[in-house]
């Protein structure tokens, strides 16, 4: 630490926020403004390994690109699969948030799930450090998210129920760090697949990530909402003519086929509280649980855990920034956060 709890000098130094996620990456400066929010894809020239498109541009490409080109989504269950690519799409979202910010040198706090080992932390600061920040530190997700909603920096415990595309994580936050945790790898990309399943196994219909996502989105709920006649138009290949095909299906179709996943998350929220002290329920028992992440935007998914826990239960009001906002927000904490690897690493 440098002065006053600080992680690094401020003088001549940049300073940003990364919150990487499975399916989506936002960047924050240090006073807590949104620079970068964009998918975690890319798309590399497969003869040369030159990119082609990064972020929206990137995602907008899946199932669409010719055979010379490949769109990768580098991140898996909230770890990084590949190392290359997560690197490559650092670098031009850093480049993106500190445009004409002349910084000689950039500092960097990265989210990383709780729960990972050594070496998946380890990948997410070195990523950092090859795109070009100058020093790196990695900040658990919950921990971040509750600094960013004002929560979690003193002795009085937030619960956090973070879901996100590729892992769900329920963590006690006190005092800047985490108190208890439990994750599992079961989250948004989940949900998606299962419609998919389920349009394949019901109406032998071919669909891509794209548009499984997309009907989530448009009638997807987690429990039923009084509006099981919304609609909404599924197309794909039909497996049997292998021809173009549209169908219409409804929010209780939708709901019935992602009814396992969701039932994953929310037994996952009970195992996290159960594993909980007697004194730190108590806590989180008054004070209820706070829906953060990609995920908790599905209808019906903060009143179907509030059943199955007994709980209050709230959707943040900034679900997909908050954990970056308190990524920067922790960048003037110092030693008052528990970062994940205890100290910045630095290259020369």
């Amino acid at each position: 630490m440098n002065g006053a709890g600080r992680l690094w000098p401020r003088r001549g130094w940049g300073e940003l926020a990364i919150d990487l996620g499975t399916a989506n990456t936002v960047a924050c400066l240090r006073r807590g403004r949104i620079s970068v929010g964009e998918p975690t894809v890319i798309t590399i020239e497969r003869a040369t390994g030159r990119t082609v498109a990064v972020g929206a541009e990137a995602k907008a490409m899946l199932g669409r690109t010719p055979e010379s080109l490949e769109v990768v989504r580098p991140l898996r269950r909230g770890v990084i699969a590949d190392f290359e690519a997560t690197q490559t799409l650092l670098a031009a979202f850093m480049d993106r948030a500190i445009a004409r910010r002349p910084w000689s040198r950039l500092a960097v706090v990265i989210t990383v799930p709780t729960g990972v080992t050594g070496i998946e932390r380890h990948a997410a600061r070195e990523a950092a450090l090859g795109a070009g920040a100058r020093q790196a530190v990695a900040l658990e997700a919950p921990v971040a998210a509750a600094l960013g909603l004002g929560l979690g920096n003193d002795v009085k415990p937030a619960a956090i129920i973070d879901v996100g595309a590729g892992t769900t994580e329920i963590a006690a936050v006190a005092m800047g760090g985490i108190v208890t945790s439990h994750a599992v790898r079961i989250a948004g990309d989940d949900m998606d697949a299962a419609i998919a399943s389920y349009l394949r196994r019901e109406f032998n219909l071919l669909v891509g990530e794209l548009t499984a996502e997309a009907i989530k989105v448009e009638v997807g709920s987690a429990c039923a909402l009084g509006d099981d006649d919304r609609t909404t138009i599924a197309r794909g290949r039909d497996l049997g003519s292998g021809l173009p095909k549209a169908i219409r299906v409804g929010a209780g179709q939708i709901r019935q086929a992602m009814a396992e996943p969701i039932r994953a998350i929310t037994r996952a929220v009970v195992s996290g509280i159960e594993a909980m002290g007697p004194e730190l329920a108590s806590d989180i028992s008054s004070a209820g649980l706070v829906l953060v992440g990609g995920g908790a935007l599905l209808p019906g998914l903060d009143r179907l855990v509030q059943l199955e826990t007994g709980m209050p239960v709230r959707r943040a009001d900034d679900v997909v920034n908050c954990a970056a906002r308190g990524a920067a927000r922790a960048l003037d904490m110092g030693d008052r956060v528990q970062f994940s690897d205890g100290y910045p690493r630095g290259r020369t």
